[in-house]
């Protein structure tokens, strides 16, 4: 199927994989005709919480001691950090003096400034007095984000990011592999580092079935896009008898939210699958058709 068809065919039915990069977990969720295949649901346990903390173990390990700065080096990890295409070479590029890497960041004198900002020796800005009020940023800038695509670096025994999403994919029924891989879908604040996507992409397609298209979008604002999603959902008057009172939700809790959830093997029945005779052989499939 021709990557344009098939990536339109993706949109059509609400089919996509949502990749969720939030505070606390990254998760991966394929979704059909708008409804989440729980089966296939992934989830690492690393998100933008352990990346500031990192960010401010190693700071203040080779810095000033900022561990008991966490907003402000959020703040810093957005401002400075980026994802790196070869971590192996901007760690070369990143020893010695010459570190073609290193940031000098201005910290907040708490009177002119509650966040600080990065100096601008291009502009001529000179270096405060007191180098208390400096801090000096250099690897930690890719190392940090590089956690998402290399948990074990950490000790965390988790698969990678693509790996990740190779396996929610693969759990799904053969006929909707080639629209999730179609039609990945970025959000939450920590796909927005730059680099995030291309790195992605680039380790994701050596993963992938040559026969599928990989298509990865980022939100236009990744951090508020879950919010603006409840918010078009609350707003849309047939989704009213989908709610639950609170007082349901104390009281039966996950139970009551798989009985209002549409079972996965209905979402495989409406699927018409006709497999090729040489693509059954490999498992890939041939024609898509929606009932």
């Amino acid at each position: 199927m021709p990557y344009e068809a098939e990536f339109w065919a993706a949109e059509l039915p609400g089919c996509g994989l949502v990749v969720d990069a939030g505070f606390s977990f990254t998760h991966a969720v394929p979704i059909f005709d708008w409804r989440v295949l729980e089966k296939g649901v992934r989830r690492m346990d690393l998100g933008g919480k352990a990346l500031t903390n990192q960010m401010k173990t190693l700071v203040s390990y080779r810095s000033i001691n900022m561990m008991e700065e966490t907003f402000l080096m959020n703040h810093i990890k957005e401002e400075l950090c980026f994802v790196s295409q070869d971590a192996l070479a901007d760690l070369a590029l990143s020893k010695g003096r010459k570190s073609t890497h290193k940031r000098v960041y201005v910290l907040p004198d708490g009177v002119h400034s509650r966040l600080g900002h990065v100096l601008d020796e291009e502009a001529g800005e000179q270096l405060p007095q007191q180098k208390d009020m400096v801090l000096t940023v250099n690897n930690e800038r890719f190392m940090v984000p590089e956690l998402i695509f290399r948990p074990s670096d950490i000790g965390l025994a988790e698969a990678s990011l693509a790996e990740m999403i190779v396996e929610a994919v693969e759990a799904c029924h053969p006929a909707l592999r080639g629209l999730l891989y179609s039609n990945v879908f970025l959000m939450g604040g920590t796909c927005r580092c730059p680099g995030f996507l291309e790195r992605l992409k680039s380790e994701l397609r050596p993963l992938v079935p040559d026969a599928y298209e990989v298509h990865i979008h980022l939100a236009e604002d990744p951090i508020t896009c879950a919010w603006q999603g409840q918010r078009l959902l609350a707003a849309d008057p047939a989704s009213q008898g989908r709610w639950l009172t609170r007082a349901a939700y104390q009281q039966q809790r996950s139970a009551l939210l798989r009985a209002q959830t549409p079972l996965e093997a209905d979402l495989e029945g409406s699927l018409e699958h006709v497999w090729d005779t040489d693509d059954e052989a490999d498992g890939l499939g041939g024609v898509y058709s929606y009932a």
